[in-house]
This record gives C-alpha cells, structure tokens and sequence, in this order.
C-alpha cells in the first residue's frame, strides 16, 4: 500500500462516509487514515505550541483551536463507527468536518484564520445521529 498524504487520508474517509455499500476490507483503510489524521493534528498542535510559547494570548488562542479540532475528530470518529449508512443531513455535517480538516492539514498555522471564519458551522456538526 503507498503512504498515505493528508488529502489522500481525507478522500479514503470521504468515500467511506459517502459509499453506501463500503467493503469490510476496506474498514481498515479508513482507521488507518483516521489515525494518520490524528497524529498529523498531533504533530501540528505541537509545533503550534511550540511557536505561540513566546506568547501567553498566542498559547491561549492555540490550544483554543486544537481544542475545537479534537472535537471535530471526535465527531468524525462518530460518524465512521456508525454501522449504517448516513443519512443525507450527516453526508453534508461529516464532508463540513473532512472540508475543515483538509485545510487544517493543507494550510500552514501561521496562515490559519484563527477567528474561526472558516470552521465548519457547529449547527452542521451537530446533526443528531439516530
């Protein structure tokens, strides 16, 4: 299997989310690209702190935005568990997190608009799951 990138993580969880019939053997595939996912957000948030450590407002503001971005893994890790297929509404909520995460992963943190413009809209997020 080649190595995985952070937009090819990203298409292997969007075809899951979004592919009725999704092979078993491919449940894998999808872990490991959550998990690759995870650790780069790991990576990132360490780096990040390591350059807002000069400032106590830039820590804050940083651990403010890893925070959010755990809870939109955590989400994400909601609706790959789910053993059936999702709804249309979940569709959009889960591609609003992958969208989110993709430039999370594609942008550089110096380059991310902090003030949250860009965060997926919680009400998306936020879809009941049944």
């Amino acid at each position: 299997m080649p190595a995985l990138t952070p937009l090819g993580a990203i298409k292997i969880l969007s075809n899951k989310l979004q592919v009725q019939e999704f092979p078993e053997c491919e449940d894998a595939r999808a872990l490991e690209a959550f998990l690759y996912l995870c650790a780069r957000i790991k990576g990132l948030r360490s780096d990040a702190e390591r350059q807002a450590s000069y400032q106590e407002e830039s820590l804050n503001q940083c651990r403010h935005e890893f925070e959010f971005i755990e809870l939109v893994l955590v989400r994400l890790r909601t609706f790959l568990d789910l053993t059936r297929p999702l709804e249309p509404m979940e569709i959009v909520s889960a591609m609003s997190t992958l969208q989110f995460l993709a430039r999370r992963l594609t942008v550089p943190y110096d380059d991310w608009d902090l003030d949250q413009r860009d965060s997926p809209d919680l009400a998306e997020l936020c879809v009941e799951l049944e």
